[in-house]
C-alpha cells in the first residue's frame, strides 16, 4: 500500500523576513526502497545551503522493497536539493544535486 504524505520543503529553507517565498505547484515523488533495509528518514536541503536541523520528510519508515509517494510544496524557483537517506542500521546515503522538479521518482539502493 502506498502512503501519501504532504510536506512543505519551504519550511527547511531559510526565508527572508521581508520577502515571503512564493509557493509553486506541489511536486509528487515516489521513493522506492530497494536498499534491503528500512529507510528511517529522508532529508532534502536546498543546494548550496546549510540547514542545522533538516526536517525528516517521512512520517514513518519505508520498509525494504516498498514504495512511498510524497507530495512536496517547493518554494518557487527552488528545485535542486541535496537529499540524504538514513537507514535502520544507522548508515546514510546522499544524493547531491537532485532536481526534484525534473523527476517523479527515486530508487534508493
Amino acid at each position: 500500500m502506498k502512503l501519501i504524505t504532504t510536506l512543505a520543503l519551504a519550511l527547511v529553507m531559510p526565508l527572508s523576513a521581508s520577502v515571503p517565498a512564493a509557493i509553486a505547484a506541489p511536486v509528487s515523488l515516489t521513493f522506492t526502497n530497494m536498499s534491503g533495509e528500512a529507510i528511517t528518514s529522508i532529508t532534502a536541503t536546498p543546494k548550496g545551503e546549510t540547514v542545522e536541523a533538516p526536517t525528516n520528510l517521512l512520517a514513518a519508515p519505508i520498509p525494504a522493497g516498498e514504495p512511498l509517494a510524497i507530495t512536496i510544496d517547493l518554494a518557487e524557483g527552488q528545485c535542486v536539493f541535496d537529499v540524504t537517506f538514513a537507514f535502520a542500521s544507522g548508515t546514510t546515503s546522499s544524493r547531491p544535486d537532485t532536481d526534484l522538479c525534473q523527476t517523479d521518482g527515486i530508487v534508493v539502493e
